[in-house]
């Protein structure tokens, strides 16, 4: 009578191989979702920064909102600049993140219009917002 241990032996073998197989899988799901969640997690601060510098600009104005962030002045606009918890930074070098404020000519001296962008370090852009506004008329005596 033969022995059937090679064959029980064997059996373990592939079940051990694909228990790999599935552990493996899951491993690379796992770490691709985190990768997701953090990209998620992104954008939406983005646009929740876009969203509360729109709004403030329209309560505020331009100038007031530049002033008070320590906006630069870069080509084609204002930059502020944001840290990795999503703070402003007065340090341009110390930031992880950008909002961008590009005003656009307008014919008006009441109406103003801009393009807010936030964008990571390495200029990924991550959010654009269109946002527009009048300036505060006073009543001429």
């Amino acid at each position: 009578m033969k022995s059937k241990a090679p064959l029980v032996m064997m059996e373990q073998i592939v079940m051990v191989l694909i228990f790999a197989l599935a552990a493996a899988l899951c491993l690379q799901t796992f770490v691709l979702s985190g990768k997701i969640s953090k990209n998620t997690e992104e954008l939406n601060r983005a646009s929740i920064e876009a969203q509360n510098a729109a709004e403030t600009l329209k309560a505020v104005g331009l100038g007031s909102y530049l002033l008070d962030k320590n906006a630069v002045s870069v080509k084609g606009g204002y930059q502020i600049a944001l840290d990795e918890a999503w703070n402003h930074s007065s340090d341009p070098g110390k930031a992880a993140y950008y909002l961008l404020i590009c005003p656009e000519n307008h014919d008006s001296d009441f109406f103003w219009k801009a393009e807010l962008v936030v964008a990571r370090k390495d200029g990924t852009e991550l959010f654009r917002i269109p946002v527009a506004g009048q300036t505060e008329v006073t009543e001429y005596e």
